[in-house]
């Protein structure tokens, strides 16, 4: 049988440390310092936007009405499998917490101090999941991609995917941001590709509420906070991801009714007075954890910018609420739901076993309703070919060998299949090792030993690394692995 180290303990000391870190801060800032530097011409309506005050803003140059502006978005889980493709309910709940805390619907806002009760906002913006894709296909507003750069996020997971951001906000959940930032938005504008890289890259862990998310008033609200910057908001103290400093009372938002602020220390001190006058920390757009409102300045900022584009802008944010491209997107009040043609995808509890084991397969589809209308079809092929209907089969291999796994899930709106090949590695039980095993890692060719491959060693599960022989031990005589990660020297 192959030997194979599992990563689980590296793994389960980087989530540990995370977890015990403060919830990360907005980037937001600090990416667009970086894309301005890039494109200057970027600065064109986010400085606008800055620079003039909300009084020009709301001027009647600009509609003023009670139409509900509904934002048509995609959400593109970008995960390496297990905890980071998140489930479906966590994403519908992120949906729900921006619908109630744009529309004054949160039922936290009655604890908002009473300085600020009068001005609580509802904004008259609404999102809705995606029903058509740019194609016009059927869809459930979710794309899931397998990648590891999901693990160091930035701009680069755009590349991969990306719907018309003219038609969609695009939001790209993932699992580390290379900044080291909790959620970031360019501001109308000012995003890179002249502004066609619009959109909200984001956390797992500060998405919703639920699920991967880390809970709590501040990871609930980060997406709140985001779309925010998407939609023309500046921090409450100011255009710095800095806060909690005494020169941002030398700055400002542009905004009336958001008192000039330091911010505040992702606590929530109600009595907080830093720039002369008492400072809202229930504000979603501080880095409080007691977020709860927007004010009816922020809420005629938003809507300003959703009547307004520049013809050099590739996503305007403008077009997103118009009737012709709610109809494009599935996303107007007429359009009837229906099940999509499920995309098919699946994992198993190891790709490594012995003839005899139990392998244990999971149906992972998506891009439609789960429920008994769904057909399953599993056909493994190798030495020998096995097959299942079931849902989730577990199988067991009678003959050693490579198999290849295919999938097929169905339903009335259509069939779609996907194929792994050598995915299933299947050992003699002869080849067991037995304990207690010793391994000498100073053989020059390790992991690998071309007299006897039967004693190779390979990573599982697999990920973006790889074996290195290092002569930088622990003890002397001793040779250590370097899998890309970490050094260890094993005796």
């Amino acid at each position: 049988m192959k030997k194979y180290f599992v990563l689980t303990l590296l793994f389960i000391i980087c989530a540990t440390s995370i977890n015990a870190q403060n919830y990360r801060i907005c980037g937001t800032n600090h990416m667009m310092k970086i894309a301005s530097e890039n494109e200057p011409n970027l600065l064109g309506l986010s400085e606008l936007l800055r620079f003039r005050s909300d009084s020009i803003l709301n001027s009647s140059t600009f509609e003023k009405n009670d139409e509900i502006y509904t934002i048509p978005v995609v959400v593109h889980v970008m995960h390496t499998g297990g905890s980071s493709n998140i489930s479906i309910d966590q994403i519908n709940d992120a949906m729900r917490i921006i619908n109630e805390d744009y529309k004054k619907m949160n039922s936290d806002t009655s604890d908002v101090n009473v300085s600020f009760q009068s001005i609580i906002a509802n904004t008259g913006v609404q999102f809705k999941l995606a029903q058509l894709d740019p194609e016009g296909n059927c869809t459930q507003g979710i794309t899931r991609t397998f990648s590891t750069l999901t693990n160091e996020a930035g701009e680069n997971v755009k590349d991969i995917i990306k719907w018309d951001p003219s038609m969609y906000l695009n939001i790209w959940v993932v699992s580390d941001i290379e900044s080291g930032a909790g959620g970031y938005s360019f501001l109308p504008g000012s995003a890179p590709n002249d502004d066609g890289n619009a959109g909200i890259v984001i956390l797992a862990s500060q998405f919703g509420s639920i699920g991967a998310s880390g809970g709590g008033n501040f990871s609930s609200r980060s997406l709140t906070h985001e779309i925010g910057h998407y939609l023309g908001l500046d921090h409450t103290w100011g255009s710095t991801n800095e806060n909690y400093l005494e020169e941002n009372c030398d700055f400002d938002d542009g905004i009336s009714d958001t008192p000039n602020t330091i911010g505040s220390n992702q606590n929530c001190n109600t009595n907080q007075n830093t720039c002369g006058s008492l400072d809202n920390v229930h504000n979603f757009m501080d880095y409080s954890s007691c977020a709860k409102m927007y004010s009816e300045g922020q809420k005629s900022r938003m809507r300003s910018v959703l009547q307004t584009g520049q013809s050099w802008q590739a996503a305007p944010r403008n077009n997103l609420h118009t009737q012709e491209n709610l109809i494009a997107t599935g996303t107007d009040e007429n359009f009837v739901v229906s099940a999509c043609t499920p995309i098919t995808e699946f994992k198993v509890n190891y790709t490594f076993g012995c003839v005899g084991d139990a392998f244990n397969f999971e149906s992972q589809i998506y891009n439609t309703i789960i429920d008994e209308s769904i057909s399953y079809q599993w056909s493994f092929e190798g030495i020998t070919s096995l097959s299942s209907s079931d849902e989730n089969p577990s199988i067991i291999f009678t003959e050693p060998g490579l198999y290849s796994v295919t999938l097929t899930a169905s339903n009335d709106a259509g069939s779609s299949s996907l194929t792994k090949s050598g995915y299933i590695s299947v050992s003699d039980e002869s080849l067991n090792m037995q304990y207690p095993y010793f391994q000498n890692f100073e053989v020059n060719s390790f992991p690998l030993f071309e007299d006897n491959p039967n004693a190779n060693w390979t990573l599982f599960p697999t990920i973006d690394v790889s074996w290195n022989r290092t002569l930088l031990a622990s003890s002397p005589n001793f040779t250590a692995i370097d899998n890309g990660l970490n050094s260890a020297s094993f005796r």
